[in-house]
C-alpha cells in the first residue's frame, strides 16, 4: 500500500469520526449540523490565533 492511499484511508476514518462525534453532540443539544459546524469553526480559528501558552 503507497502512502498516498495510506492517507486517503486515514483521512476517511477522521471524517467518519468527526461525524459520528457531531451527531452525538447534535443529538444531545438538538443544536442543528449547521449550527454545531459554525460554532467549531469559532472555536478553531480562535484556537488558531491563540499564542501557544
Amino acid at each position: 500500500m503507497s502512502a498516498a492511499t495510506k492517507g486517503v484511508q486515514g483521512s476517511g476514518w477522521g471524517v467518519l469520526v468527526a461525524d459520528l462525534a457531531l451527531g452525538l453532540v447534535k443529538a444531545q443539544t438538538g443544536q442543528t449540523m449547521d449550527d454545531l459546524v459554525r460554532e467549531l469553526s469559532l472555536l478553531l480559528a480562535e484556537t488558531a490565533q491563540s499564542p501557544p501558552a
